[in-house]
């Protein structure tokens, strides 16, 4: 909503939960949410701005190329994609505390994006979950990516 707001733009979202959507609703008048998961978007066209809030961590690891493409397909070639999650220079899962049997994936998810050769790195910022300093923990870091995806494959001349 914020960013909508600031861009003067629509903002469109999903969320696979009612109760979340109820409130966004309420309360965050600029965004038009839809109920859904990341890997089957009910959106046909493509957007300027795609952000990811914290949700690749708990995708199931079945899914996450869907995703992922998903996510990429609703990207516009020239827009700009925004990732903040948590972060680990090592690929890994831990328990996830909260729900029983349901893990965490803490990976760096830009890099899959990257490695495409479709984006560009324009900026990443790592913090702590608990504050927006460096944290020495490497389990507590998240980062905060944009991106762009070129209009063509990158060339190099």
């Amino acid at each position: 909503d914020i960013i909508s707001r600031g861009l003067n733009a629509k903002g469109f979202g999903i969320d696979p939960s009612l109760k979340a959507i109820k409130y966004i609703n309420e309360f965050l008048k600029n965004l038009k949410v839809k109920k859904a998961f990341a890997d089957n978007i009910p959106f046909k066209n493509s957007f300027d701005l795609v952000h990811l809030g914290y949700f690749l961590c708990w995708v199931d690891r079945d899914l996450y190329f869907k995703t992922i493409a998903e996510i990429d397909r609703v990207v516009k070639k020239g827009g700009f994609l925004s990732i903040i999650d948590f972060s680990h220079p090592l690929p890994h899962k831990r328990r996830y505390h909260h729900v029983k049997g349901m893990f965490t994936y803490k990976i760096d998810n830009s890099k899959v994006f990257l490695s495409s050769g479709q984006y560009e790195l324009i900026n990443q910022y790592q913090f702590s979950g608990n504050d927006f300093n460096f944290n020495i923990d490497k389990n507590e870091r998240v980062s905060l990516t944009l991106l762009y995806r070129s209009k063509d494959f990158l060339e190099i001349k």
